[in-house]
């Protein structure tokens, strides 16, 4: 920047003598104080030059797009944060149901949560087994034995008492409570072993099918809606006096002592 130095000149008419003595011409445009660029820290001017003013346009929309940029960037972070803490508050609430559920259960049963009994002695001089004899498929039956909650026995005989061979049922995890074969019919041929836990499910699997393939694998737990404590056999049939179409099935007793009747849509 070149200084002013009309701002320096004395005011007045000598100011005037003097001037004229220098033999020039006074310009009253000239004469006037030119404004300085704006500067920074006294520094060189940001818009000085060619280029001046159009690389502090540059650098402004830079710095705007940079704060822009950062905006979105919080909103998305803040928006995934809050979807975080909403699963893991639903999370929460969820847990807390479940002991909810579980303290109002201990409630209903005495302040103490509920389990079928693994039937096994006090007596150190004897042990119990809880025994299932099916009904007979081709002239054979199964006898399986639990003992102390576990499968101890399961073997085939024939009819007249004769053993023929073992088996090995596999697939059942936990503690059993009873065995008992299950259906619906006329007959045995849509018969099923199952296998009630001490927590209420049900593991089985399908009876006939299993002593004509020789596999006794488990096919899976029954779809009951409630805690089974017991299974017992009824026989169905029409109210109609002389009307035929009686049939056997099962009725598995509930804790909350309702029950329901077998229907095949349980299995799996």
């Amino acid at each position: 920047m070149q200084p002013n130095n009309i701002g320096n000149q004395p005011a007045g008419p000598a100011a005037e003598a003097g001037m004229a003595s220098a033999g020039a011409p006074v310009n009253a445009a000239s004469a006037a104080p030119k404004s300085p660029d704006p500067t920074f820290d006294n520094g060189p001017s940001v818009v000085e030059g060619k280029g001046g003013k159009k690389t502090g346009w540059i650098i402004g929309l830079v710095l705007m797009a940079l704060i822009a940029a950062g905006g979105v960037g919080f909103g998305v972070w803040a928006w995934m944060d809050g979807n975080t803490q909403k699963d893991a508050l639903n999370m929460q609430i969820s847990s807390l149901k479940q002991q909810v559920n579980s303290l109002q259960e201990q409630l209903d049963n005495g302040g103490a949560e509920y389990n079928n009994p693994i039937i096994q002695s006090l007596n150190s001089d004897e042990e119990y087994r809880v025994w299932l004899s099916s009904s007979i498929v081709d002239g054979k039956e199964m006898r399986i034995g639990i003992k102390d909650g576990k499968i101890d026995i399961c073997s085939i005989y024939e009819t007249g008492g004769a053993f023929v061979d073992d088996c090995m049922i596999e697939g059942v995890s936990g503690d059993i409570f009873n065995v008992v074969e299950f259906g619906q019919g006329q007959d045995n041929s849509n018969s099923n072993i199952g296998f009630i836990m001490t927590d209420g499910s049900v593991y089985y699997f399908p009876f006939v099918e299993a002593m004509k393939n020789n596999e006794f694998s488990i096919k899976g737990k029954l779809n009951v809606d409630g805690f089974v404590t017991d299974a017992i056999e009824i026989t169905a049939g029409p109210t109609e006096p002389g009307v035929a179409g009686g049939y056997g099935s099962t009725i598995f007793i509930l804790k909350d002592g309702t029950y329901v009747k077998f229907d095949e849509a349980m299995l799996n």
